[in-house]
């Protein structure tokens, strides 16, 4: 079982003018540790205007300085919107490769078409052509890897013959991974050899049902690269408390931010707020945001998220006892939020050393 950070750069209100700044450089902190305490891998979203829930739209730059404030560490950029408005491809192939190369060959490439209205409707891509640009540029660009004189004659892209440069240090190329949430993107990646970042907020069991279709359909992969990633990693929070009753005190407050942020930008009210953005053309509706009950307590909301959604929040024990449910459902690596909401650097400096530990121990770490 492989352990990594995964960073949106959450900056709630209230802000000043030093709030970005404070979030980004603890973050680094944060992550040359994780370096030193054997954690694998660092990787950061691409997301535009999610106000509070994530401050990271150029994910390539903040990597670079991970890159360089760390020497083992795998850094994966998870993921590059594909859809064509937000990225071109061209340019896509030259910042993977220039990232190879800034940190020695450890970077992980995944891709994803985004989710939001917020961002669908901000860089006028059609919903429904999302999809379809997202599989014409993810075979693309292994191939400008590949090759001195690239060209390319497509629906969305037209590449006259050229160079793309520099190429990337891995050879043939970095790992490519997928973000999957709706069960059909998980047979999509296994189609094309692709490794898969589960990004749906569902419970290590579900995410497992859907990594055996995975598998299945990785039997008979047609590689868009040049070899099959077979990995699969999964998402969720991580705060290890000293208990779970500290944990909750904690870390609670955050969780609970977190599900009422993200509602703001992921639920059907959405699609009227950016309008352009037709929901039917995804294969799952946005959920409908539902203000949780005042009286259902701290604890026992906490003890559910850790039952029902799989997080990582509460004492080493029972941490050790969710990353086991992910750990029998096929799941490689586990991409823990640390930074988030309300939790205050010191917090999460000292979670990720117990969780070095207290937990990595019982997975032969």
């Amino acid at each position: 079982m492989e352990f990594a950070l995964l960073y949106e750069l959450a900056n709630p209100k209230p802000w000043n003018e030093r709030s970005e700044y404070k979030i980004w450089w603890e973050a680094l902190e944060q992550v040359e540790l994780a370096d030193s305490l054997g954690y694998d891998a660092v990787w950061a979203v691409e997301h535009h205007f999610l106000e509070e829930l994530s401050s990271c739209s150029a994910p390539e730059v903040w990597l670079t300085a991970c890159a360089m404030k760390t020497k083992n560490m795998r850094i994966g950029h998870g993921v590059v919107l594909l859809p064509t408005p937000f990225n071109h491809p061209i340019r896509v192939a030259e910042r993977i490769a220039a990232l190879d190369i800034i940190s020695n060959g450890r970077v992980e490439f995944g891709v994803g078409r985004g989710s939001s209205w917020a961002e669908l409707g901000g860089f006028e891509v059609p919903p429904e052509q999302s999809r379809e640009m997202v599989l014409e540029s993810v075979t693309m660009i292994p191939k400008m890897w590949a090759t001195d004189l690239f060209s390319y004659e497509g629906k969305f892209v037209t590449v006259p013959p050229r160079n793309i440069i520099p190429k990337p240090i891995q050879k043939p190329h970095p790992p490519m991974w997928m973000a999957c949430g709706s069960a059909d993107t998980y047979e999509i990646a296994g189609e094309m050899g692709l490794g898969v970042l589960a990004f749906g907020a569902y419970s290590p069991d579900k995410v497992g049902e859907r990594v055996r279709a995975y598998r299945e359909k990785l039997k008979n992969a047609k590689p868009v690269g040049q070899f099959v990633n077979d990995k699969v990693a999964a998402f969720c929070m991580m705060y290890c408390g000293e208990s779970d009753d500290e944990a909750d005190a904690t870390a609670g407050p955050t969780v609970m931010w977190y599900d009422e942020v993200f509602a703001r930008f992921f639920s059907a009210g959405d699609v009227e707020k950016y309008r352009g953005a037709d929901h039917r053309t995804f294969e799952e509706k946005p959920r409908v945001h539902q203000p949780r009950k005042e009286q259902q307590d701290m604890k026992t909301r906490m003890a559910r998220a850790r039952t029902d959604r799989g997080l990582c929040v509460g004492s080493a024990e029972s941490i050790i006892k969710v990353v086991k449910r992910y750990e029998a459902n096929g799941i490689d690596q586990v991409l823990f939020i640390v930074q988030s909401g309300m939790l205050k650097h010191d917090d999460i400096v000292a979670s990720l050393k117990r969780f070095k530990k207290e937990v990595m121990p019982a997975f032969g770490r």
